[in-house]
């Protein structure tokens, strides 16, 4: 899932807006976390 999530376009051209989505927040925090984690949980 973060591997499609990375290589997603933006929706608008970058500087001119921005955005949140509540579902794809949690994979992208978990990667975070699962990168920072040194036993990669």
């Amino acid at each position: 899932m973060t591997d499609l999530l990375a290589k997603q376009k933006p929706f608008w051209e970058p500087g001119t807006a921005h955005g949140y989505h509540a579902v794809t927040f949690g994979w992208l925090a978990g990667e975070l976390i699962r990168r920072v984690d040194p036993k990669k949980r």
